[in-house]
């Protein structure tokens, strides 16, 4: 048996539907098979209440979906199919957007010529109705064909004005594929310095929006930039990014034709073993998804490969190979192509066919435009429903309802009533008569002359469209408020979550006859939204109001941390005092949070320059309490002992630490790794507590261990071993706290590790202390990308 559905349930399932399809469209490019999954949906609830207009939206996103998994004869029926109901409807703009989608399907059936006649065909309507935004696409389009034909200045031309009508438009996802076809045609004509400004733009935006399949491409475009310049360590760079992130969203033609480059760029290095292992996964995953152009690539490259290596046998394999699959991918596009023009050929007879149609039965035209209005009017109380359960702010809440139903209906009176079942009132917090806000309305739920009062007591809606002779039904006209316009229409509906009655919202009209049916399903509709936005309201200020307690006390926090950041920075050495005792340094010092537990410390005792790179137990507050307990005691060993020597130092700063944290009741077991130089002429003396010391020199590094205890409670302590070292000139000395090797980072998210930094080390020699440090730090930001950095770090480099 056929359900039968209410007006209600009518107005949710259109919502749904709108809600459906918009998710759809916007999943479309990054996510086509879930696009294709709500459409679907969509399209079932609309053939469900034969909504014609909804049913060719979701059909349009399924067709356009479709072209991004390689479903070309699909989407082309789909988008004409849509496209033939778009133009019977008028709906230009929709007749634009398959004209667009159109186009991107030719582009990628190799057939320019057709794509080329249907983008500028989408260009054509949308300069009809002025829209900008989508100009500039239709643009981008026509510039992408030019790009694959190789007219490289047409293209770039055509780009431009894209780029130029979108200066003062927020389209950031036409923008991101502008400036990423700008970087491809300027690269083309070899000015590389433009095509990475447009490439370097356009991952910035990708990234704020999560662009990914554009990140992915615009990355694609930097690394061929700098393979062409022969910087291949940022051209690695770049392509490592495009493959972690088509991994991350299972991009897999992405990661394909990334892991190709990325063979492409060993090849380059003449890393053979790397370039084959890097070529195989690309093929391994072009076979598994069926992208036979990857193949094609695979086996001209190796052809190559092994005609250099004179391999003749494997050369001649891959030639096969690829002539082989060129010639299968030749065949299936023109297939596809002979098979789109048998659509078109069907389509247009089915079009003639409705127009004799159309020509036969004025009826179906009438029929036809009355339901276009139905299904403007019910989209227009989905979009304003929506509107209004978005709101959070009561006042904002309320202008909204009072402007929009404004629009739908006579409202003279206008107003929003709450219960307060306590008091046995209903108060008004929104009333508006006669166009002027009345403030302050109570009504007492003893009073008789209410519609509201009977409205909220019986809970039921209340519809009059004649005073005179339907009021009575209602109230006392004896309690009707004396010297008060009465209306002449009144319309009332209760608002409830579920079975709790939240109030009414109300609208009076002076005329006669002004609430037939349609406009009581209109507010009863609205009703549900108002409810759900009331709550949504009381609850936002509810957490509105504890979030402001939260802020001002975490402002108290933060204002204390960054008190004590200035202590701690007190504590520190100034720049200038360093610049003067070690000339030729840096110090590479980056908390993990305000504060560290990472210290850096020097002095000059006598005729010695002190210095020290310290780890504090723990990071942030706790790391710096300990830090300055810590820097305490190496102050004291020095100004109250007069040590010098950094055994010394170091065992004294040791006794002065834990007793220090002695003191306390419970028992504390912190303290620091520390590594401790001294240098007096040539003379470097050294003692550490885990930290070990780094003397890079010829190019060879030397590694001087450290005590395998902390400065703290230890099990058998054992007195801090004072190392000697006679340094030579262009030595350079390292100390460093854990932080820099034990991050995460990379394409794997694994730590830095000390071999690789031992590695680096080494590969900076060439560069000034100063350009050192730039490196040091360049080097761990893009290390650690986007993950949190999980220590303080501290490292300091001088150079004899």
């Amino acid at each position: 048996m056929k359900e039968e559905l209410t007006y209600e349930h009518e107005e949710i399932y259109q919502s749904e539907i709108l809600r459906l399809n918009k998710d759809a469209w916007e999943l479309n490019r990054e996510f086509p098979k879930e696009s294709i999954k709500l459409a679907n949906q969509s399209l079932t609830l609309s053939n469900k209440i034969n909504n014609l207009h909804q049913q060719t939206i979701s059909k349009f996103i399924i067709g356009t979906a479709q072209i991004w998994l390689s479903e070309y004869e699909e989407a082309l029926e789909n988008i004409h199919e849509a496209k033939l109901s778009f133009e019977k409807e008028n709906d230009i703009l929709y007749c634009g957007n398959c004209c667009y989608s159109l186009g991107a399907c030719y582009f990628y059936l190799s057939d320019f010529k057709e794509s080329l006649k249907w983008f500028f065909e989408s260009l054509k309507i949308y300069q009809e109705i002025e829209n900008i935004t989508e100009q500039a696409n239709a643009f981008n389009g026509i510039g992408s064909v030019y790009l694959e034909i190789e007219n490289y200045p047409e293209a770039l031309k055509t780009l431009e004005k894209g780029y130029n009508l979108l200066e003062e438009e927020e389209a950031d996802n036409i923008k991101a594929k502008v400036m990423h076809s700008l970087g491809e045609a300027t690269f083309h004509l070899k000015d590389y310095t433009k095509s990475e400004y447009y490439f370097t733009r356009c991952i910035n935006l990708c990234k704020r929006k999560g662009y990914n399949q554009v990140f992915i491409y615009a990355h694609e475009g930097l690394t061929n930039i700098y393979r062409k310049k022969g910087a291949f360590s940022k051209a690695h760079t770049h392509v490592d990014l495009s493959i972690e992130k088509s991994q991350k969203i299972e991009f897999k033609i992405g990661l394909a034709k990334n892991l190709l480059l990325k063979g492409k760029l060993y090849l380059d290095e003449k890393d053979e073993n790397n370039a084959l292992k890097y070529f195989y996964e690309a093929v391994q995953i072009a076979e598994e998804i069926e992208k036979i152009e990857v193949r094609c690539q695979f086996h001209e490259i190796m052809a190559k490969y092994y005609e250099k290596k004179k391999n003749h046998e494997l050369s001649i394999y891959h030639i096969k190979e690829y002539h082989s699959i060129n010639t299968q991918l030749n065949k299936q596009k023109h297939g596809l192509h002979l098979k789109s023009l048998q659509i078109k050929i069907n389509l247009e007879k089915v079009e003639k066919e409705n127009e004799i149609y159309k020509i036969k039965n004025k009826e179906l035209k009438y029929r036809s435009d009355h339901l276009k209005k139905n299904n403007q009017r019910i989209q227009t109380i989905g979009e304003l429903g929506q509107k209004i359960a978005s709101k959070l702010n009561l006042e904002e809440l309320l202008n909204v309802i009072y402007n929009q139903i404004n629009t739908l209906m006579s409202a003279d009176v206008l107003y929003i009533g709450i219960y307060d079942s306590k008091n046995e009132v209903i108060n008004f917090p929104f009333y508006i008569k006669e166009n002027k806000r009345v403030y302050d309305i109570k009504v007492s739920m003893n009073h008789t002359g209410k519609f509201t009062v009977w409205c909220i007591k019986n809970k039921k809606e209340l519809v009059l469209n004649d005073f005179d002779k339907e009021a009575s039904e209602y109230i006392t006209l004896v309690d009707a408020q004396k010297n008060e316009r009465l209306p002449a229409s009144a319309l009332i509906i209760p608002i409830k979550i579920k079975d709790r009655l939240l109030g009414v919202i109300g609208v009076h009209s002076f005329k006669k006859n002004s609430f037939p049916k349609d406009k009581v399903n209109i507010l009863k509709a609205l009703g549900a939204y108002v409810s759900i936005a009331l709550e949504n309201a009381k609850s936002y200020k509810q957490i509105n109001d504890l979030y402001d307690l939260i802020e001002n006390k975490n402002k108290e926090i933060l204002d204390s941390i960054n008190y004590a950041k200035r202590l701690q920075n007190a504590i520190l050495p100034p720049a200038k005092i360093i610049k003067k005792l070690l000339p030729d340094s840096f110090v590479l010092y980056l908390p993990k949070d305000i504060v560290a537990g990472d210290f850096y410390w020097m002095q000059k005792q006598n005729n010695k320059v002190l210095f020290a790179a310290a780890d504090s137990t723990g990071h942030g507050v706790p790391g710096a309490m300990v830090s300055v307990v810590c820097n305490n005691a190496l102050n004291r060993s020095i100004r109250e002992y007069n040590l010098t020597s950094p055994g010394e130092i170091l065992d004294k700063t040791r006794d002065l630490v834990i007793q220090e944290f002695e003191k306390s009741d419970e028992e504390v077991n912190d303290g620091m790794d520390i590594a401790l130089c001294s240098i007096e002429g040539n003379r470097l003396e050294y003692a550490g507590a885990h930290n070990q010391l780094w003397i890079v020199r010829k190019g060879e590094l030397i590694e001087i261990k450290a005590n395998k205890q902390p400065i703290g409670k230890f099990d058998s302590p054992k007195p801090f071993t004072t190392h000697t070292i006679e340094l030579q000139k262009n030595d350079v000395i390292y100390i460093f706290s854990d932080g820099y090797v034990d991050q995460f980072g990379g394409v794997k998210g694994k730590k830095f590790k000390i071999k690789a930094f031992r590695s680096l080390i080494l590969s900076i020699q060439e560069k000034t202390m100063k350009e050192q440090r730039i490196f040091l730090e360049d080097t761990f930001e893009r290390w650690k990308g986007d993950l949190e950095q999980i220590d303080d770090v501290c490292v300091i480099g001088v150079k004899i």
